[in-house]
């Protein structure tokens, strides 16, 4: 596939679409999430009826792992390592990018950096004192709820927030947007999942009713 032209500085236009391609995959899980887990009870039980603990395990591991992807994006443009600042693929490290001469984008996304930072308060408490560290205070009061303190809304709109950035970025330079919500297209997807386990269900039925009579 040939490469897309863009009128960003080479350096900005890397990070850019690293963290572009960080975000599609975010969504992508988000959405997968989404659907399995948080769309209907009807669903919920079709993946109970497959394999309920499985899926009890996958719903953990997939919630943490977006956590953690979020927050990594938020973290520090650098990194002191042995005495030396180490870049990291941070929103932070691409605002660094921009160059001084470009003051307005350099401005918005400073803004856009400012709404990102106070939307991932939460997300980074559960990566700190729950996920990347078992602090014993949260592990105790530890909630039933699938995301203590976090909701649906709390993600959508922090990566909402991520694709403004981006898109503020692509639009400056290129006139152009993308529509990362949409996530990565793929033949083997979450509904596909759903369909299959639906369909085998529906099969048992069937020979359950015509070759034993019910």
């Amino acid at each position: 596939m040939a490469a897309t032209v863009t009128k960003m500085p080479a350096d900005l236009a890397e990070a850019h679409k690293l963290i572009g391609d960080e975000l599609y995959f975010l969504y992508t899980k988000w959405n997968y999430f989404k659907l399995l887990f948080c769309t209907a009870d009807e669903t919920v039980a079709t993946l109970h009826y497959a394999a309920e603990f499985f899926f009890e395990i996958y719903r953990e591991v997939i919630r943490d792992d977006m956590i953690l992807s979020l927050c990594r994006l938020t973290d520090p443009a650098t990194t002191n390592v042995k005495g030396q600042d180490k870049s990291n693929l941070t929103i932070k490290h691409l605002a660094k990018m921009i160059p001084n001469s470009d003051t307005s984008l350099r401005q918005a996304v400073d803004s856009d950096l400012q709404d990102i930072d106070s939307k991932s308060v939460d997300f980074r408490h559960h990566r700190n004192r729950r996920i990347g560290h078992r602090d014993l205070d949260t592990r105790k009061k530890c909630s039933t709820a699938l995301l203590p303190n976090l909701g649906l809304n709390d993600m959508d709109n922090v990566l909402a927030a991520f694709a403004a950035l981006l898109n503020r970025i692509h639009q400056f330079y290129d006139q152009d947007e993308r529509c990362y919500d949409e996530g990565i297209y793929g033949s083997g997807n979450a509904q596909h999942l759903i369909d299959f386990i639906k369909y085998e269900q529906d099969l048992l039925k069937y020979f359950e009713e015509k070759e034993f009579g019910g």
